[in-house]
């Protein structure tokens, strides 16, 4: 699930499309991954997202709305309102900073 999830651009795989390749039912594979993890599918997935987003973030040559879409934002301001939820800053802030710690 891990590789799944983490190694998808653009729209991250659902969870019925993950219980399918483990050959479980989706309902299942919620309740095994909850039970192990301590979180849900939906939750992995939004901080994979999240933790993509700040990797790409880092690299100055890719453009803010590049960076929402290939983390399977529909829309930049969606992934900003997701990563100022998450982290306090909007992602031009994360941008500048992190930029400017390597400066």
């Amino acid at each position: 699930i891990r590789d799944r999830v983490e190694n998808t651009s653009g729209r991250s795989p659902g969870v019925t499309a993950l219980a399918t390749a483990c050959a479980v039912s989706p309902r299942h594979l919620e309740r095994i991954f909850k039970n192990t993890t301590g979180m849900t599918i939906g939750s992995f997935v939004a901080d994979a997202r999240i933790r993509q987003a700040k990797a790409l973030l880092a690299r100055p040559d890719k453009m803010i709305k590049a960076i929402a879409y290939e983390c399977g934002f529909q829309t930049p301001a969606a992934f900003a309102a997701a990563f100022r939820k998450v982290t306090g800053r909007s992602p031009r802030q994360y941008r500048l900073d992190v930029l400017s710690i390597w400066a």
